[in-house]
């Protein structure tokens, strides 16, 4: 899991620069730019992280999360 982990993230690293933010979104139904989508995305994501912490309850802080980029 933490190779695909980064696999994905030197995958990110090469497409991002490349990204037109003022572009369109891509979605019609969803009428913002490229940038507009990554902030909406990112918020999409911490309300389902909520979710789950709010569903594994108390027991999660318990849990080992790999929760930081450390560039390896």
């Amino acid at each position: 899991m933490l190779e695909f982990l980064a696999h994905c993230q030197r995958f990110v690293g090469q497409q991002v620069p490349a990204l037109a933010l003022d572009a369109p979104s891509g979605f019609g139904w969803l009428p913002l730019t490229k940038f507009e989508l990554q902030i909406y995305s990112i918020r999409h994501i911490q309300q389902h992280a909520g979710e789950l912490m709010e569903r594994l309850g108390p027991d999660a802080t318990g849990l080992d999360w790999v929760g930081t980029y450390r560039g390896e």
